[in-house]
């Protein structure tokens, strides 16, 4: 993946010069209207552009409405996307919800703790790899947004690697996803 610097920089400022998904994909180099692979690596460019805060004040708007795409630094327009994306984020954390209570149901009543065991920092530092090891076999591979504080997310169980990722684990640890990372759900008495 090329600088994000340049990726930003290709997105119009404001609504005006907005431009549908398909366009700004085509500045990217990336047909993501006919080939899949694509759509994934524009949505992965996205959203490390969106979570990044590179300095300009500028929020990346979609406007799915009109299927248009800029960045922004009007208050009314990112206060209005921020209001879309709580929407969204709502509706996810409803299905959540439903599970949790889906769950407790079928526990009788008694608690449910959940954990995620995590054991790719062990898995690390037993083959005797450092962080920036890592990192660097993850660039060669292909996949140059893969950086420190990346791999501290992953080893933190705050998000989970890719499936390109997962090959380049494999290849370095010598071990599946499964026996790195897995969940668990404990049954308590009330």
């Amino acid at each position: 993946m090329q600088d994000l610097k340049h990726y930003n920089e290709q997105i119009p400022i404001g609504w005006p010069g907005s431009i549908p998904k398909e366009e700004l994909g085509r500045r990217w180099g990336l047909s993501v209207k006919s080939d899949p692979n694509d759509d994934r690596q524009y949505r992965r460019i996205m959203h490390s552009l969106r979570t990044r805060d590179n300095g300009d004040g500028m929020i990346i708007v979609s406007d799915h409405t009109r299927s248009r795409v800029y960045r922004t630094n009007n208050i009314y327009e990112i206060a209005a996307y921020r209001k879309t994306i709580k929407r969204k984020g709502g509706s996810t954390l409803q299905i959540l919800s439903k599970i949790d209570r889906t769950l407790l149901d079928q526990a009788n009543g008694k608690q449910v703790k959940f954990y995620t065991f995590n054991r790719m920092r062990d898995a690390r530092l037993s083959r005797g790899l450092r962080n920036m090891d890592v990192v660097i076999e993850m660039q060669k591979a292909g996949i140059s947004s893969f950086n420190k504080p990346l791999l501290s997310y992953i080893e933190n169980n705050h998000c989970r690697p890719t499936p390109e990722m997962w090959a380049v684990f494999y290849k370095l640890y010598g071990l599946t996803p499964e026996s790195l990372i897995w969940d668990s759900v404990e049954i308590m008495p009330p």
